[in-house]
Parts: structure tokens; C-alpha cells; sequence
């Protein structure tokens, strides 16, 4: 019996096309893009026309584009960057969101006496929001919003 793989949205194999492109990088130009030898600077020109390519493909400036080494970072990086950068409100998420999102919001509004404050939207046993209570809980006040996203036909591939 084949093995099916579930956890796609967690991490999948990398695409035959991304694969040959970084070969180079895996076996020959391995460096630290941080350090200021020939191998560093090779690794960071490449990842500087990465971020330039990324940039034009999605309409916005390279230095708007940050590497993160996945989706937790990123949305750690996301909240705790947008909670420093708007006015403190409030955050509203799921009760199910993931833990990446769910601690970094709880941290917020416990670190910040009460400035950010946290409301968790109910759910129901398929894992919908409670529109009433989005309702509610969204306002003019608010300043973040995470609600976890899955769809069937996600599954529709298998």
C-alpha cells in the first residue's frame, strides 16, 4: 500500500526546479553569506538576486523581502514586527491557531501590561470560526488578525 503524506502545509519536497538550481549551493558554494570570504560573498550575491527576483515577481522593493527558514519564523516575525510597528489594540485569533501564532500572541498581551489585549475566537467541532463572535470581537480597535485557514478540497489531490 503507497504511502500518502498529510503534512504538506509543514514542510514537502522540494520542487525538481528549486532542487537544480540550488545543487551549486548544496555541494559547491556552500558558504556562510554572513562571512566575507570568496565563499560568503558568492552566497550572498546569490541570495541578494533571490530577494531581487522574489521582489518582481510579487510588485514590491528587495528590501521588503525577508528569508525566513519557514512558516513559524515567519509568523513570529510577522506579529511581534507588526505589534512593534502599529498602535497597541487588540489581537484577535482562533482558538486553534497554531503555536507559532497562539505564543507570540499570548506573549504580546501578557508583556505589554495590558496595552495589547488577546480575544480567542471560538470554534466549532470542524474547525470554523464563530461568526458572531468575529463579529464581536473585530473593530475599529483591533489591530491583528489570525485565523488558521484549511480547505477540503485540499485533499481532493490524494
Amino acid at each position: 500500500m503507497p504511502t500518502i503524506y498529510f503534512d504538506h502545509n509543514a514542510t514537502t519536497a522540494v520542487d525538481e526546479k528549486v532542487l537544480e538550481a540550488m545543487m551549486l549551493f548544496f555541494r559547491q558554494k556552500y558558504g556562510n553569506a554572513s562571512s566575507l570570504h570568496s565563499y560568503g560573498i558568492e552566497a550572498r550575491r546569490a541570495i541578494n538576486q533571490a530577494r531581487e527576483q522574489v521582489a518582481h515577481a510579487v510588485g514590491a522593493q528587495p528590501s521588503q523581502v525577508i528569508f525566513t527558514s519557514g512558516g513559524s519564523e515567519a509568523n513570529n516575525l510577522f506579529i511581534r514586527g507588526a505589534a512593534d510597528y502599529l498602535k497597541p489594540s487588540s489581537i484577535v485569533i482562533s482558538a486553534i491557531e497554531h503555536p507559532c501564532i497562539r505564543i507570540p500572541a499570548q506573549e504580546l498581551a501578557r508583556r505589554s501590561n495590558n496595552s495589547w489585549t488577546l480575544n480567542q475566537l471560538t470554534v466549532n467541532t470542524e474547525g470554523q470560526v464563530n461568526l458572531e463572535g468575529a463579529s464581536n470581537a473585530i473593530s475599529d480597535k483591533t489591530g491583528l488578525v489570525s485565523v488558521m485557514l484549511a480547505t477540503p478540497g485540499c485533499l481532493d489531490a490524494y
